[in-house]
């Protein structure tokens, strides 16, 4: 693993205090299908990165932008290059696909990556061409992966959409990480984050081409 490995948060504190720190050896599981959900993919996978840490990012939901994560970096007064050449992305279409890159790909990936981001697992592997019993074996496998991964010492974090007949994948999933926080959108633009505790809070997320002043912290 990197020098730069450790606990980490995503630098947004309305988030942050309610799910806490990211660890090394841990699952956790973000849950949405909201911009905030993308957006925190996009800044944990850069501040990771740019404390040194090796990142591998499975996405299973095509609109992982490497401008995006660079936006972040720029807005922190940061060359984004260094960084972002310590982020591999690799992209999922179908669920053989997003089975064959959790489990094969990310344990043999070269440099080891100290944060595993796998999004969409569960809306893939619950695809209605997929035999449903299938599905639930291609699960069964890629958590094993990942529970494999983090007994190496990797952060890993799923993100799962939690739509249709991926609910009941879902449900397979938050039992196997170590906490996990819920995202819906609320009216006029707001989100309400929840978390395994039970304790949420109700906010309006800035655009993302905004910046606040924790955007520009050390």
């Amino acid at each position: 693993m990197s020098e730069g490995s450790g606990c980490f948060s995503t630098g947004l504190p309305v988030f942050d205090e309610l799910f806490g720190e990211f660890r090394p050896g841990r699952l956790h599981l973000l849950v949405g299908h909201t911009e905030l959900n993308f957006h925190l993919l996009d800044r944990i996978g850069v501040l990771s990165a740019e404390s040194g840490d090796n990142v591998y990012y499975v996405d299973g939901t095509h609109r992982i932008n490497p401008f995006s994560m660079a936006s972040i970096l720029r807005a922190r007064r940061i060359d984004p290059t260094p960084t972002l050449r310590r982020i591999k992305i690799a992209r999922a279409f179908t669920a053989h696909q997003m089975d064959a890159l959790v489990r094969g790909s990310a344990p043999e990936a070269d440099p080891f990556p100290d944060l595993l981001l796998v999004s969409a697992m569960d809306h893939l592997l619950s695809d209605p061409e997929v035999d449903e019993e299938e599905g639930r074996g291609m699960l069964e496998n890629c958590l094993r992966s990942v529970e494999e991964m983090a007994r190496r010492g990797s952060c890993v974090v799923l993100a799962a959409l939690g739509d249709g007949r991926g609910s009941d994948l879902l449900q397979r999933m938050v039992g196997n990480v170590w906490k996990w926080a819920s995202l819906k959108r609320r009216g006029r633009g707001r989100i309400k984050i929840i978390n395994q505790d039970g304790r949420w809070v109700d906010f309006r997320p800035l655009p993302p081409t905004q910046t606040s002043l924790d955007d520009f912290g050390g």
